[in-house]
């Protein structure tokens, strides 16, 4: 017994369809044998359903599948379009994990290789290294022999020129101190208490204290000298 216009107004407001009306559905694709023979527009306006909700019913395996829920009041597809939908998101998520899998296995296998490379490189880069500085030594060695002797006998001259200026200095105060005391001494010379005298005496004195002080000096500079010449001639050996 088909239903009434009524229903069919009824059945499109709310967009429901029973199970007796899916059943009945399913049974004329059976009848007809085929999903062609039956056109699927007529049905949808027979039952006040769309055509994709007919064609969902047919594409139902069993009786049992047809009498599961078929619509929801949101206007949902049926529950075998949501699973199918959802088996294939699953096989499209598992292809892209099985290519990211193998995309991360090709990036580890690269990320591998290019690391071996470079530890390769980075120890013949630490060989050559080495080489070069066995190499710069070597060649430096005579080099730096070379520039210690010079500085040695620049340091001994420098010395002798020292102790010969030093020497000098202090055969000069020699010959002011006799002089001095030949013209203190002399009988051709009268020794007054005049402030003149006095004062020149007494100049002539503080101008060999002053000469004693400088040769002093010299001589210990030249001491410190040779000193520390000796200090960094031994660290060097």
């Amino acid at each position: 017994m088909l239903p009434s216009n009524a229903q069919n107004i009824e059945n499109v407001r709310k967009k429901t369809l029973t199970s007796e009306q899916a059943v009945e559905i399913f049974a004329q694709r059976n009848v007809e044998s085929g999903f062609i023979s039956v056109e699927s527009n007529f049905l949808s306006k027979k039952y006040g359903v769309s055509a994709k909700t007919v064609r969902d019913i047919w594409n139902r395996k069993s009786w049992t599948e047809v009498t599961r829920p078929l619509w929801t009041a949101k206007g949902k597809e049926l529950e075998a379009s949501k699973v199918l939908q959802q088996l294939v998101n699953e096989n499209g998520k598992g292809a892209g994990r099985c290519e990211s899998d193998s995309q991360s296995e090709e990036w580890n296998i690269l990320s591998t290789t290019s690391a071996a490379v470079e530890r390769s490189q980075s120890r013949e880069r630490s060989v050559l290294f080495i080489e070069n500085r066995a190499n710069t030594d070597v060649l430096c060695k005579p080099a730096r022999v070379a520039d210690t002797q010079r500085m040695v006998t620049e340091e001994l001259l420098s010395k002798k020129r020292g102790a010969a200026e030093a020497t000098s200095d202090t055969q000069q105060v020699e010959k002011r101190q006799k002089a001095m005391e030949h013209f203190s001494k002399g009988p051709a010379v009268k020794m007054t208490n005049s402030c003149g005298v006095a004062s020149e005496i007494s100049a002539l004195l503080q101008l060999l204290v002053q000469q004693q002080k400088k040769i002093m000096d010299q001589q210990q500079q030249i001491w410190y000298i040779f000193e520390g010449h000796e200090r960094r001639t031994l660290k060097m050996r």
